[in-house]
């Protein structure tokens, strides 16, 4: 496995190194640091976006259950139209990027 130190000399690796050390698909391991489920894992600018610093410490973590499916037909607005909803995710998107 290939870490890197950060300024305090603690081994990190990154987000692509931690989801294959966790046995899990690189999107579950990014969902799980978006979620701030992983300890001590931060976020950090570069010049050409941004990547994730996790300490090798955060491997002894107890994974995340998965919570229920959604139920689509429970996830429609009370007047019956999704697209103020859709217009939503994907301005959201956008400004991601």
């Amino acid at each position: 496995m290939i870490c890197s130190m950060s300024k305090n000399q603690e081994r990190v690796m990154t987000a692509k190194q931690f989801a294959e050390q966790m046995k899990v698909n690189y999107r579950t391991a990014l969902n799980w640091l978006e979620a701030q489920l992983v300890p001590g894992a931060e976020r950090k600018p570069s010049p050409v976006g941004e990547y994730w610093e996790i300490p090798q410490a955060a491997l002894k973590m107890e994974r995340p259950r998965p919570g229920p499916k959604p139920n689509k037909a429970t996830m429609q607005p009370a007047n019956g139209s999704n697209a103020a909803l859709t217009a939503a995710v994907k301005a959201k998107r956008k400004g991601k990027k």
